[in-house]
């Protein structure tokens, strides 16, 4: 079946649907039960203080002009509609938005031309009408993009989901060559089971929201999760990958989130080191204690020395949230941290140190 197509009318009446119901979604309306409970509770404090909230006066409100709803035409709701499309940067954690550069040169782009056709227009005419006051123009800004982004991206044996807004608007991933290598491309997180499970593969967490991934000894890929719990790689990356491990590739591929803040990002674009990942932290805190015991009092806390490499590449981040996953990852810790306890050297040194107590205590007291 052939893709519907839609007129130009229909996609202005998706556009002007789609954004108001976008805008109204945004809109936080106030719990009116809640407010009620708020005037039933400020009542009752003015009542304990001896004010009768009936006999109290109101305010008259000042005289106010009468105001007048001004509706829009069709033309301005489908113009702010389409130029509600222009991409922006959001910080996830203060909600703060800002201009991509991208998006400002495209912009100041578009001004330079708008300007330039005034001017031919004023030499046409003669004369030109000054803009009527508080006019704003709208631009389609999915025709500009079109229109001065085409370049074609590296070539593809397997056609992946991605969007090519993320490349040209997120900072740091354009380039003048292999045009659309950081081009991020999106997968569900269950993608990382295989490498996590399969005896030919390797998979190192590094960090909470960095990994790589290893065919034999051999490194194969950098990976990043993002705050939705998506697994990130770079299209380039991924086309330099047999054909069979593309297919796989795609089987779990989604659309773009366009969500890429993570460790990730951070490293392989800013060139910031990440921190470890919990669990590393919590092995690396392990080996120090046990070290610190061992120089202070000559005495191993842990045992099995060498199974604690095996024990470690089994450990991993929960990646799934079920009870298997959770297993997978319980059982190791429960081995590294409790089972590898050398509990028959403690005890033995234990009942040394209670035995030279008691004896101290036994001079002191003169017996």
């Amino acid at each position: 079946m052939s893709k519907y197509k839609y007129s130009e009318t229909e996609q202005q009446m998706n556009d002007v649907l789609t954004y108001h119901a976008k805008e109204l979604s945004n809109i936080s309306f106030p719990d009116t039960e809640k407010i009620d409970a708020s005037i039933v509770q400020a009542e009752a404090k003015l009542k304990a203080l001896g004010i009768d909230v009936s006999k109290v006066s109101r305010p008259k409100s000042p005289a106010s002009e009468k105001k007048v709803m001004l509706i829009p035409t069709w033309n301005q709701m489908v113009a702010e509609a389409q130029a509600s499309n222009t991409p922006l940067l959001v910080c996830g954690k203060c909600a703060k938005r800002y201009i991509p550069m991208t998006t400002n040169l495209l912009i100041k782009e578009v001004c330079k031309m708008d300007k330039e056709v005034v001017e031919i227009d004023k030499q046409a005419m003669g004369t030109i009408a000054e803009p009527a006051e508080n006019k704003i123009t709208w631009f389609d800004f999915e025709k500009i993009k079109n229109k001065f982004l085409e370049q074609r991206f590296i070539s593809e044996k397997v056609k992946f989901l991605y969007d090519k807004d993320d490349y040209y608007f997120i900072p740091g991933l354009v380039r003048e060559w292999e045009i659309g290598f950081l081009t991020p491309v999106f997968f569900n997180i269950e993608v990382l089971l295989k490498y996590m499970h399969h005896p030919d593969y390797g998979l190192d967490i590094g960090a909470d929201t960095f990994g790589y991934i290893y065919k034999g000894d051999e490194h194969y890929i950098t990976f990043g999760i993002n705050e939705n719990n998506k697994v990130i790689m770079w299209l380039g990356d991924i086309g330099n990958m047999p054909l069979e491990e593309q297919f796989y590739l795609r089987s779990e591929n989604v659309l773009s989130d366009h969500s890429i803040g993570s460790e990730f990002y951070e490293a392989e674009i800013e060139v910031v080191w990440a921190n470890p990942s919990a669990e590393n932290n919590l092995i690396k805190k392990r080996l120090v204690f046990n070290e610190s015991i061992r120089s202070h009092y000559g005495l191993s806390v842990a045992q099995l020395d060498t199974e604690t490499v095996r024990i470690v590449k089994n450990i991993y981040k929960l990646l799934i949230d079920t009870n298997d996953a959770f297993k997978d990852l319980m059982i190791p810790m429960n081995e590294l941290l409790v089972e590898s306890i050398n509990s028959k050297e403690i005890k033995k040194r234990s009942k040394k140190q209670i035995s030279r107590i008691k004896r101290r205590t036994q001079r002191k007291e003169g017996y």
